[in-house]
């Protein structure tokens, strides 16, 4: 048995990769692994932690490195306290990890792992890095994987995380490993050719990198030459300010363009929103690999997406849909398109998506894979596929 600690230093929510760390933890749990959640505050992501019934520590980081969060440093006195704070964080955090024993210390991104310095370099415990984006990181990223055990990446798409002239230095520390979901909920027993109205389904934050304008404009292109209506349904709410005004954006572009859409904002059950819907599109700049797509297959979707971070490799893996160019507004609108014309791909892409994300992105293939790479069985290669 392996004690393993997944720690999690972002703000205090569930969404993303806070929810493949939850799974990951719960799928080690429930096969007799010693398993325990670290974050930083008292929150949504603690008390979801608990929820599942997964001890929790929390390890509160200090004043300078929350405000280091909210804005800029700015003089030298404010830089000093936000490096003497990130110092005295990191002893804090290896007492922990020492104090309960950790074999294994899971870490969601490349900021965390900066905080555990100590611990990585101290090499009494194997720290993981758990790369889930594609935005480049620079400097952080090499010294986040220099001080690993091992480097994941969620997929190819996550290569351009870290710089390229680390990358040969430290090949062999990477490995594979794809989020999983709790896919069964989302199966739909059957999916029927949409009638007379095509309903288009998104499951996105409003926020700029999401390209939810790009998708209005594509949904506005295709119902021009369209023989039946087109709905497009976004669910996701604002996550702030400039979200906010995006949102106004978005919803002026509807009204300018008289495209049929709904906004939804955050939903607590969204299976019955796949269930509705007749094809999924995921407009992104930016992706590591999206859940939401993984849940849009399982659904039996038919899927578009842009080939941001690992989107256009897990759809091309299941077979399961239409890969574009970022930004490619008419490339979304021609996909869709394509789609409500040709009822023998719209099933094809159903039927075979839906099969082979079960069997490629279940939450057991996801254990599995994690495991692989404690005993070192797993690939080392992040061009091969699992």
């Amino acid at each position: 048995m392996t004690t393993l600690a997944f720690f999690d230093d972002r703000h205090p929510s569930v969404y993303g990769s806070e929810e493949n760390l939850l799974l990951l933890a719960e799928a080690c749990r429930d096969v007799g692994h010693s398993v325990v959640f670290i974050t930083t505050d008292e929150g949504v992501l603690a008390n979801e932690a608990r929820r599942r019934e997964l001890d929790v520590i929390v390890c509160r980081a200090p004043g300078p490195l929350l405000r280091f969060e909210r804005e800029p440093i700015a003089g030298l006195r404010n830089a000093l306290l936000t490096v003497h704070a990130v110092i005295r964080y990191t002893y804090k955090l290896d007492r922990i990890v020492r104090t309960i024993r950790c074999d294994v210390l899971m870490v969601s991104a490349v900021r965390p792992a900066l905080f555990l310095l100590r611990t990585g370099l101290g090499r009494r415990t194997k720290v993981v890095l758990y790369a889930q984006n594609s935005t480049p990181l620079g400097a952080f990223a090499a010294i986040a994987t220099l001080i690993s055990w091992r480097t994941c990446l969620i997929g190819r798409g996550a290569l351009p995380t870290f710089p390229r002239w680390i990358r040969p230095i430290v090949q062999r520390r990477f490995r594979l490993l794809p989020s999983g979901r709790r896919l069964e909920q989302f199966t739909a027993n059957t999916r029927r050719w949409p009638g007379s109205a095509v309903q288009i389904l998104t499951v996105a934050s409003i926020t700029r990198r999401k390209g939810l304008d790009l998708l209005i404009r594509a949904a506005a292109q295709a119902a021009d030459t369209a023989d039946r209506s087109i709905r497009l349904v976004i669910v996701g709410g604002t996550t702030g300010g400039r979200s906010e005004l995006y949102l106004r954006e978005l919803q002026q572009m509807v009204s300018d363009l008289d495209v049929d859409a709904q906004f939804k904002g955050w939903q607590d059950h969204v299976v019955p929103e796949y269930h509705a819907a007749d094809m999924f599109v995921l407009a992104s700049y930016d992706k590591g690999l999206p859940g939401v797509l993984l849940e849009a297959m399982a659904a039996g979707l038919p899927c578009i997406t842009t080939d941001a971070g690992s989107a256009g490799e897990v759809v091309s893996q299941c077979g399961a849909g239409i890969v574009v160019k970022r930004g490619d507004t008419a490339g979304i609108a021609a996909a869709i398109s394509k789609l409500i014309a040709d009822e023998d791909l719209w099933h094809e892409l159903s039927t075979t998506g839906q099969n082979r994300v079960m069997d490629l992105y279940g939450l057991e293939a996801y254990r599995r894979s994690y495991e692989q790479i404690l005993t070192g069985d797993a690939c080392s290669k992040p061009g091969i596929r699992r």
